[in-house]
């Protein structure tokens, strides 16, 4: 299993560890080393649950441990850093996890914990300041890649079809774009355009249809009603999806018959 260490955790031990003997610790308190740090999942308004840590002793390199984390007790601010008191998780067995593999496979199996990593360890306590690392396998990384893929799975294509003082007018081709290599196998999701200056009377309608496969890639085009300056259209299941070198093409259907908006700018925004 590959470990990854994530950046933006950097801490250090706030008090002493002593992951073994008769009464271990069940809890490690842990402080940011700067206040841009903490455990925060913004998306998710909580703090990150389910991870590991890799604390090193600061007095000697050489002698590390990893420890299983359930969760966040509680939290503090201390001269502006974050402060955390963390409950260490249980194995199946009901077991600390502390001592785990360092290819465990993200669950709460005993076979992760590998008792020589305690019995080996030569050291009763890990000192105050010690180094904290937080280590993401094979579940914690799935759990974090998606949230991370909540906020960065969509890609965007944006076109400006008109200037701001032009008026939008019927015909097809306004703009064409290519479907770089990145964007291959991605599904038009959304589909939405704005004008700069609202048309009167009757709406503007704007279809996007895919030259190199010949199909209009809406069943509803994107619609901006007379007076409004925005509007979005409905993508067709059947034809969402782009592939390497595709040309689209933006048409422009109808417009206001009244006043013709002025400025017209359109959005793609693709699923990966």
């Amino acid at each position: 299993m590959t470990q990854k260490i994530l950046d933006f955790a950097k801490f250090k031990l706030a008090a002493k560890y002593t992951p073994t003997g008769e009464t271990p610790d069940e809890t490690i308190t842990i402080i940011a080393i700067s206040e841009i740090y903490n455990l925060l999942l913004q998306r998710q308004l909580g703090n990150l649950t389910n991870f590991r840590l890799t604390i090193t002793e600061k007095e000697d390199k050489t002698k590390f441990i990893r420890v299983g984390i359930s969760g966040v007790a509680s939290e503090s601010l201390v001269g502006g850093k974050k402060q955390y008191v963390l409950n260490i998780r249980e194995s199946d067995s009901s077991n600390l996890m502390v001592g785990l593999a360092n290819d465990d496979d993200g669950t709460n199996n005993d076979d992760n914990i590998i008792e020589t990593n305690l019995t080996g360890l030569d050291l009763l306590s890990f000192s105050k300041d010690s180094s904290v690392n937080l280590n993401v396998g094979t579940g914690e990384y799935a759990e974090l890649e998606t949230r991370f893929e909540e906020n960065v799975a969509n890609r965007f294509m944006q076109a400006f079809c008109f200037d701001q003082v032009t008026d939008v007018s019927v015909g097809d081709g306004r703009v064409f774009l290519q479907v770089p290599a990145k964007f291959n196998g991605d599904e038009l999701s959304v589909a939405n355009a704005s004008v700069l200056t609202a048309g009167v009377t009757g709406d503007t309608t704007i279809q996007i249809y895919n030259v190199t496969q010949g199909y209009d890639m809406l069943s509803t085009p994107i619609t901006i009603e007379s007076g409004e300056l925005t509007g979005s259209g409905v993508v067709d299941a059947t034809k969402k999806v782009v592939s390497t070198g595709d040309i689209l093409r933006i048409d422009i259907d109808t417009v206001s018959t009244g006043t013709a908006p002025k400025g017209l700018i359109t959005n793609l925004e693709f699923l990966n």
